[in-house]
């Protein structure tokens, strides 16, 4: 199963990876902002655990991001948790300039949690009691993005919110992401 999903996200990686070899020249009469419709950025919090890397790719009014995070949470005493996740993620940008974008979307993260503890559990922060289930489990989250995009030139900065929707429970996360683009 890990083999499978790994080589979905690879596949849609590299569907979208061959326009970062193709030349993007602006027109120099023209001082309009150039939209460069790749962007490759590091995000905090977000739909994937604390710290990720994405790549998004801007077709038209609309951005497609794919992602990996990662996250581990060891207390030393009682508790380990380990986290990979994988974003995909569409965005809707038509509100705003090449510069100045709101952005909205909506998409699932994919995630393998694996947990562990040495004593009876009773609380762990984000985590519903009725699923703080030891072991290793896949899973899928709804995720809703709503926030900012800053792009000028390579530079691109990212603020805003997400929902993350896992059967009766809904997370919400601040976003914080700096990358290039070209």
């Amino acid at each position: 199963m890990k083999k499978n999903v790994l080589l979905f996200i690879l596949g849609v990686v590299a569907l979208f990876a061959q326009p970062l070899f193709a030349d993007h020249h602006e027109d120099q009469g023209n001082k309009k902002p150039v939209m460069r419709k790749n962007t490759l950025y590091i995000e905090g919090l977000g739909p994937a655990p604390f710290v990720s890397v994405n790549y998004d790719r801007k077709v038209g009014d609309f951005s497609i991001r794919v992602g990996a995070g990662w996250a581990k949470i060891t207390d030393f005493v009682l508790f380990s948790y380990n986290m990979i996740s994988a974003p995909i993620v569409v965005n809707y940008l038509g509100l705003g300039n090449n510069t100045h974008m709101f952005e909205v979307g909506g998409g699932f993260s994919l995630f393998y949690v694996h947990m562990e503890a040495s004593s009876t559990l009773t609380f762990i922060p984000f985590i519903p009691k009725r699923q703080m289930t030891l072991g290793s489990h896949f899973g899928l989250a709804g995720v809703v993005v709503i926030g900012y995009r800053f792009q000028a030139d390579m530079l691109n900065f990212r603020v805003g919110g997400d929902l993350s929707i896992l059967k009766t429970d809904v997370l919400m996360t601040p976003h914080l992401s700096v990358g290039v683009s070209f």
